[in-house]
């Protein structure tokens, strides 16, 4: 499996945009993966766009500092 590490600061409108065209690359080529998004810290809505995705997506994960 292949772990993509997102760094994700203060990017709360590309959380889903990220996650859909980098999960869809991924399947397409039948490669196993998980996205993780890092929220280091953000001010914006970033985390909540995470935690939406992670709803959405079986291959997407967060992590929040």
């Amino acid at each position: 499996m292949m772990s993509v590490v997102i760094p994700a600061y203060n990017e709360e409108a590309m959380i889903a945009k990220a996650a859909a065209v980098i999960g869809q690359l991924l399947d397409d080529r039948g490669i196993a993966h998980e996205l993780i998004f890092v929220d280091d810290g953000s001010k914006d809505g970033t985390w909540t766009a995470v935690e939406q995705a992670a709803g959405q997506r079986s291959d997407v994960r967060g992590v929040r500092f």
